[in-house]
């Protein structure tokens, strides 16, 4: 059988898009294009006490409950940077906004506050990182130094002034115990506990890597940090301290099947599943001790592989900040055996200049197929066709240059491809 796509006008939609992808996930998409976004280099995402969403990108911050958007920005509030770089909730509520110009803003959903070095002690306008502790300080990764706000005090610690390695904080964890944990950039982890600070670099304590990017911590309350140019390592947290120099286990490009070192973010889900962003690799998928998934543009509906920030809401679905394609929502299909057993579709070749063949379907069942943008808008769709044989032959050479999601219905199955025409 052989099928001739013709272009006809996309159908127009707005809000989000479901698709079900080839890794067993269903995927839904916020951008620009689709939604009030307001750019799609998102940075940092927190949910409030109500469940609602925050996203900080690099043209102002977003709120979201699910229906409805509203976007702060120069233009319409008191927040006069756009470019935001992290997020935290305080133990009052309040929603603590770094920026990378202005310093801090709060914001308790009526006032707005403006932290930053010249009415406080903070370090330096240039604010990467924030996290509050279990005692409800708040802690702040500048680029000039750390910094902690307690009881109305800010302390804060430098090269300079404490011997830190470097003044470049990059990203902060706070263990079960309130022990935190402070990555730098080029400058090695710091251990605070009992306000001492302990470093390790890779010269003195053996990490890795000197860089740390993020972190997050196991069932056993021991960290996982994920680095820019490292790859995953951790170690027992009862090691730290006490010893000094740790028993690190790394996982990089040398010794396992992580497909790069370059990291950006981490997280665990409810099922102790390791989920990393990277740079170039999308998302990386890990289930100690040897269980890898590498989920990117190439196989799967996944529009960026620069992942900036991940988070894990509590009804289990996956939300990616991308570089350039706004916000990714993900959360896995619960498959019956006979499903995961199946044969996997195939599609071939694939990029394509001409003909595209698929196999792999059930033959004697109806098949629906629709051709998609990567941002599930709809280019052509066709109506039933009751195939004989269990393959396609897919006629692609009208088609521009360009990446499509090819959407195939076989039965109770559902199949979406990434496919790039040459």
């Amino acid at each position: 059988m052989k099928l001739m796509f013709q272009i006809v006008l996309p159908l127009l939609c707005s809000g989000s898009f479901f698709l079900s992808g080839q890794t067993n996930y269903d995927w839904t998409f916020y951008d620009a294009s689709n939604s009030p976004l307001p750019e799609n280099t998102v940075r940092c995402i927190t949910i409030d006490s109500n469940g609602d969403y925050w996203f900080g990108t690099d043209l102002g911050l977003a709120f979201f409950d699910g229906l409805n958007w509203i976007v702060y920005n120069d233009q319409n509030s008191p927040l006069t940077d756009n470019y935001i770089r992290a997020l935290e909730f305080d133990a009052n509520g309040d929603l603590w906004i770094g920026t990378t110009q202005s310093g801090i803003f709060t914001f308790d959903m009526t006032n707005w506050t403006v932290i930053d070095p010249g009415n406080s002690d903070l370090p330096s306008y240039f604010i990467r990182s924030i996290k509050k502790d279990q005692d409800g300080a708040m802690w702040v990764g500048t680029v000039e130094g750390l910094a902690r706000y307690a009881s109305g005090t800010w302390t804060v610690w430098t090269v300079a002034g404490n011997g830190l390695n470097s003044n470049n904080i990059s990203c902060f964890g706070v263990d079960e115990n309130n022990r935190k944990y402070i990555g730098t950039i080029n400058g090695g982890l710091m251990v605070f506990e009992n306000e001492t600070i302990t470093e390790y670099t890779i010269l003195e304590g053996g990490i890795p890597d000197n860089s740390s990017i993020g972190m997050v911590f196991d069932s056993n309350n021991n960290p996982w940090i994920a680095s820019p140019s490292g790859g995953l390592f951790t170690t027992d947290a009862s090691q730290l301290i006490v010893e000094p120099i740790p028993n690190w286990t790394s996982y990089n490009m040398l010794n396992s099947p992580i497909p790069t070192n370059s990291l950006t973010s981490i997280l665990i889900d409810q099922q102790s599943n390791f989920f990393m962003g990277s740079t170039e690799h999308g998302l990386i998928t890990f289930s100690p001790p040897s269980g890898w998934e590498v989920i990117d543009t190439s196989n799967s509906a996944l529009p960026d592989n620069h992942i900036l920030c991940l988070l894990q809401d509590p009804e289990g679905y996956i939300w990616m900040g991308t570089s350039t394609a706004g916000i990714v929502r993900i959360k896995k299909n619960v498959q019956s055996i006979e499903e995961t057993t199946k044969k996997p579709l195939l599609l071939y070749p694939n990029p394509v200049k001409g003909n595209l063949y698929i196999e792999g379907f059930d033959p004697y069942t109806p098949v629906t197929i629709s051709l998609e943008t990567l941002d599930g808008r709809l280019i052509q769709e066709f109506d039933q066709i009751n195939n004989t044989v269990p393959f396609l032959e897919i006629d692609m050479s009208a088609f521009a240059p360009g990446p499509y999601l090819l959407r195939l219905n076989s039965g109770h199955d559902q199949f979406i491809k990434q496919i790039v025409k040459l």
